[in-house]
């Protein structure tokens, strides 16, 4: 906004509604201007929807469309209050600091603990393994040493996974005698 728009505002915000002669009166008593020079800013000010025009009388009258300065500095000072507190509100969730429920880990069930077992067990004997097939490719291992190393690292992740097989079936029979549904 102009500098004469601004000085024009102020003379509807301290007079209200006025004719251009009006407005024209009061800033050529601040500074020399002529009379179509405010009209036509008036004009202009209108089609930019600063001030509005009242065209029933045969001198039009005009007044301001915008609240005074003060006005929309209380509303600023508003609108900054309720954006600080709507941004509190919202972020006030993540704000607060969660208190957990217990940072100690439960004790697992025999059967839990024993699964896991062979879980852990079944995983070490596949490694090995894996590790003794790549040794004997790569030719570290020599193919009687091989065949004498893989029978029993078989047989033994055969047993762990038949056990583990084994838990799972009696865990589905448990369910399934206690009515639930079988995953």
């Amino acid at each position: 906004m102009a500098d004469s728009e601004l000085e024009i505002l102020r003379v509807l915000w301290d007079r209200g509604p006025s004719t251009v002669r009006q407005v024209y009166e009061k800033v050529k008593a601040a500074k020399p201007v002529g009379y179509t020079t405010v009209l036509k800013l008036m004009q202009i000010m209108a089609e930019k929807g600063l001030v509005r025009r009242n065209e029933e009388q045969r001198t039009h009258v005009y007044e301001a469309r915008l609240p005074r300065e003060s006005d929309v500095g209380w509303a600023l000072a508003v609108a900054a209050v309720l954006a600080v507190v709507a941004v509190v509100f919202v972020a006030r969730p993540f704000l607060r600091d969660p208190t957990p429920a217990s940072d100690r880990l439960d004790e697992l069930a025999p059967e839990a603990r024993e699964r896991l077992a062979l879980v852990e067990e079944r995983d070490r004997a596949l490694a090995a393994l894996k590790e003794l097939e790549f040794d004997h490719r790569t030719g570290k291992v020599s193919d009687e040493d091989y065949r004498a190393q893989v029978g029993p690292l078989r047989r033994r992740a055969a047993e762990v996974l038949r056990a583990l097989e084994g838990g799972e079936q009696a865990r589905h029979e448990r369910i399934a005698d206690r009515g639930q549904r079988v995953p």
